[in-house]
């Protein structure tokens, strides 16, 4: 083995790790998360900062591991109060708003990556960190759930900091160090930090020009200081000898940044005050989705929701899948749907186009819902938190990989059993193509036996009847089916095993019956053929 070559093994080994106990963290993985169509689900919280984002994004990823039914309760409050209060909601809207205008230039200077910033950053971190002190403190006094209060009472006390108040400015050199204008004294001696260029040569000249008319200087001398002024200034935006022009930031001082950055280490000062930013942004954003739910029609309920001691449970009535209710004018079917307790099988069959698909990710995306503490789409909702969310849909194989899709399938949805608990939801529509039917069929009656065992609540859609006919005989698992009326799909759920899929009906759909091509094929100059 090459020298070196130990090394990168032993890496590629730790890093193999990390990713498996990352994954084994996670509370939806990364194609469930698309498949499901989680990633639209949540584009839809309009989130205004980075931060909140960024919480976001983690509560969803990992939202089953980390939190409790407590923890939920106290956010689907605060989500609550802010959905009813619209003096709250619109107060904390617009400052963090204002922040996010001077977002990526706090961001940056917190984080040290250039020991100084520009003037035009400057000017936007000082008038984002003032929009954050725009919330009346007497809205907080006025409000109910704990969760919220505590974050908008953080948020105070970040504002009240020495750091924060420096960030708002001005800020003024003074004999005992940097202070904000709202710490000086009339009596202060100071001078204050201007940190471009141009506001130092301005300031410079307008001290000299008032000392001279006032007579505090003899006209020569401020004469002179001001061109010594304007001179400096135009001496320090010359290029270098390396032919680079510096910044307007030039006569900045580096000690007023670092002075700054260290009383924002100080404690956990910074932390605390992103960290309520982000959870504020995140719960307004949430009551504003289910106002806008709400507005087109449809009706929302904050589950009641439990940590799951006996495993995995979800039932709810009324349900609708919440990224077709965000769409304004969008007539949507609700239905009753029950997974896990008694039964951790549910087989759902029916034709195509009945909307098995729609339903299954309405199951997903409300649980996701359930887990941000935000209200599902629904009449009445009693769900338990998942630790693990599994969504699979068939799909082709991965370029490198070694095996067709059938074995490709077959691993992924090991894959899922193995991380699986009791308290796991998993849905799978449709899968294990690439094979006979019978083969097919045998295979599917091996993995369903072993998440029936091994698993949590599994969700099966499925054309395979033969299959689900064998565990109905055996009186295992619960069996439901999307309804057809005249040969048209209601999309309403009932109990019930499909034996049909109404292939004839989709194939008429998209020009694939006997006489459609009959037809193409005479169009065409062509004659079918006698075996046809």
């Amino acid at each position: 083995m090459v020298a070196g070559a130990e090394e990168r093994v032993d890496f590629v080994q730790e890093l193999a790790q990390l990713e498996t106990e990352v994954a084994s963290f996670r509370t939806i993985d990364k194609v469930s998360y698309q498949a499901a169509e989680i990633d639209r689900l949540e584009s839809s919280v309009p989130v205004c900062t980075q931060v909140g984002a960024t919480l976001l994004s983690g509560t969803i990823l990992f939202g089953g591991s980390l939190m409790t039914a407590e923890n939920v309760k106290d956010r689907q409050l605060a989500v609550e109060e802010l959905a009813a209060n619209d003096e709250l909601r619109e107060a904390i809207r617009n400052a963090l708003l204002g922040y996010s205008d001077g977002e990526v230039a706090t961001e940056a200077f917190v984080a040290g990556k250039r020991p100084e910033i520009s003037s035009g950053d400057y000017k936007d971190m000082r008038k984002g960190m003032r929009s954050l002190a725009t919330i009346p403190a007497a809205l907080s006094e006025k409000v109910e759930s704990p969760l919220l209060r505590s974050k908008l009472t953080q948020l105070e006390e970040f504002n009240a900091t020495e750091a924060a108040k420096l960030m708002r400015g001005p800020i003024y050199y003074t004999p005992v160090g940097l202070r904000s204008k709202e710490d000086l004294h009339w009596y202060t001696l100071c001078a204050r930090f201007r940190p471009s260029v141009s506001g130092r040569v301005i300031a410079l000249v307008a001290a000299d020009t008032i000392a001279t008319r006032y007579g505090m200087l003899p006209i020569q001398v401020g004469t002179v200081g001001a061109m010594v002024g304007m001179m400096g200034g135009g001496f320090t935006l010359m290029p270098d000898y390396h032919g680079r022009t510096p910044k307007d930031d030039t006569w900045s001082r580096p000690t007023v940044y670092r002075g700054v950055r260290k009383r924002l280490g100080q404690g956990e000062t910074w932390t605390n005050g992103s960290m309520s930013i982000a959870s504020l942004d995140v719960l307004t954003s949430l009551s504003e989705q289910r106002k806008k739910i709400e507005a087109n029609g449809h009706r929302t309920v904050f589950p009641t929701v439990t940590d799951g001691e006996n495993g995995y449970h979800l039932r709810v009535e009324g349900i609708k899948n919440p990224l077709l209710a965000l769409e304004a004018g969008r007539q949507i079917v609700a239905n009753n749907i029950e997974l896990g307790g008694d039964h951790r099988l549910t087989f759902l069959t029916g034709p195509n186009s009945g909307g098995k698909s729609t339903i299954s990710k309405a199951v997903v995306q409300n649980q996701i819902l359930a887990h941000l503490g935000a209200p599902v789409v629904a009449d009445h909702a009693d769900m338990t938190i998942a630790d693990h969310i599994a969504y699979h849909v068939p799909m082709p194989p991965d370029q490198g990989e070694e095996t067709g899709r059938f074995g490709f399938e077959l691993k992924r949805v090991r894959g899922i059993l193995d991380l699986a608990t009791e308290k796991s939801l998993t849905v799978l529509d449709d899968c294990l193509d690439g094979t006979t039917h019978e083969e097919r069929v045998a295979v599917l009656r091996n993995v369903m036996t072993a998440y029936r065992f091994l698993g949590g609540a599994t969700l099966f859609s499925t054309h395979a009847h033969e299959l689900v006919e064998q565990f109905e005989q055996q009186g295992e698992g619960q069996f439901i089916q999307v309804e057809f009326d005249n040969d048209r799909p209601t999309h309403r759920i009932i109990p019930g095993v499909s034996h049909t899929s109404h292939a004839d009906r989709v194939a008429a759909l998209h020009g694939f019956t006997k006489e459609q091509v009959e037809k193409a094929l005479a169009d065409h100059g062509h004659q079918a053929p006698e075996w046809f």
